[in-house]
């Protein structure tokens, strides 16, 4: 959990069988980031691995925002809107 209320449930994404959960989305992001800052959102798992090189040591699972500002908020700065 991060100050701002997010929360990450890490995966292990060559063994996860399932889907997205509600209310959730499936991210990568580095390691060491607390914050969830790294995150990339992935519109699903067809897109594991894709982002990878962007990262010392990606990691994969799923964040729930903590208000649905804050997930719009990382959209736009993900596509620059």
């Amino acid at each position: 959990m991060t100050e701002q209320g997010n929360k990450f449930t890490r995966i292990k994404i060559d063994q996860f069988k399932g889907r997205i959960p509600t209310g959730t989305d499936l991210v990568v992001k580095e390691k060491e980031d607390r914050s969830n800052d790294t995150a990339r959102i992935l519109q699903g798992f067809d897109e594991v691995g894709m982002f990878d090189s962007k990262y010392i040591e990606p990691i994969y699972g799923f964040l729930r925002w903590a208000s649905e500002a804050e997930f719009y908020d990382k959209l736009n700065k993900m596509y620059h809107i």
